[in-house]
């Protein structure tokens, strides 16, 4: 079971699945990001922050849908986005194929994120595209493009044999290669 987006427990909130689960004590929410899909799958990726009452970022979340069913989950904290390695959202074979990175500011409620994902796993080249995480007048945190400052709720990751070619909705156009 996943509670809805956006909904408020008085005392806990628990996002569950199966196996998998995390608990957060007091008035906590979730706020959707963007929902990712890609060209290979129909599996969909929920990227959401788990916040507090005040709109203080606890976790990032990661969920994974397929058919509406949660298939997997995985939660990273905000000092993960800010290391090395990033909140890795998917690997395949040892290799970081997705991950977020960036600084969450809680106390002004503007973030400053990127995800890195393999153009090239022949020849190991990333790709990195910005975005911004902000929360706005009602205190959701939502993603905006970089460029634009439009508001992303859905993004396409596009493939090729070798990785990915480009995330539609979160990288320029001209990040896209055939």
């Amino acid at each position: 079971m996943l509670l809805s987006f956006h909904s408020r427990a008085l005392t806990v909130i628990a996002v569950v699945c199966g196996f998998l689960g995390v608990v957060y004590a007091g008035e906590s929410k979730i706020d959707r990001l963007v929902a990712m899909s890609n060209d290979r799958d129909t599996f969909i990726n929920d990227i959401s922050f788990v916040t507090d009452n005040k709109g203080v970022v606890l976790n990032l979340l990661y969920v994974t849908r397929e058919g509406g069913k949660v298939t997997a989950q995985k939660s990273f904290s905000v000092l993960q986005l800010s290391e090395a390695d990033g909140a890795v959202l998917e690997e395949e074979r040892g290799v970081k194929a997705v991950s977020l990175h960036g600084k969450v500011n809680s106390q002004t409620g503007q973030s400053s994120l990127f995800i890195r994902f393999v153009a090239n796993g022949m020849t190991g080249e990333f790709k990195t595209c910005a975005m911004q995480a902000v929360r706005n007048a009602q205190g959701i945190w939502q993603l905006l493009n970089a460029r634009s400052l439009k508001p992303i709720t859905q993004a396409k990751m596009l493939t090729w044999a070798l990785g990915f070619r480009t995330i539609e909705g979160i990288c320029p156009a001209e990040l896209a290669f055939d």
